[in-house]
């Protein structure tokens, strides 16, 4: 068997058995098989898998961003934020949301008053 042909089967095979058997059975039904990490199937599960974390660190950051601007906003027009109006911003997962909030707590005339 062609050794691209064996790394096609091996990877596949490993892929596979994770939908039935945890981690560390896997590993050691194949300690020593030869390529897994090298091979181009394996390489684009990893690249993926990076891209999503990537993209989902983006968006908590945003998220933790938003809140806070918000919340500084709040804080340095009225004092200190109610905390049922704290709750209800770090509550908030909707990015749009918080930056309309943020240009509404710049006209508001207590924090009560902000709507997300």
């Amino acid at each position: 068997m062609p050794d691209a042909t064996r790394r096609l089967v091996l990877t596949s095979s490993f892929i596979l058995l994770g939908l039935r058997y945890n981690e560390s059975e896997i590993r050691n039904a194949f300690t020593g098989a030869m390529g897994m990490k090298e091979s181009s199937t394996y390489q684009a599960i990893l690249k993926e898998g990076r891209q999503e974390g990537q993209k989902e660190g983006k968006q908590e950051g945003l998220l933790t961003a938003r809140r806070d601007a918000l919340l500084d906003i709040l804080s340095e027009r009225f004092g200190n934020c109610p905390p049922d109006v704290e709750r209800r911003i770090r509550e908030s997962f909707d990015v749009n949301r918080l930056q309309t909030a943020i240009r509404q707590a710049i006209r508001i005339q207590s924090p009560s008053e902000l709507q997300l």
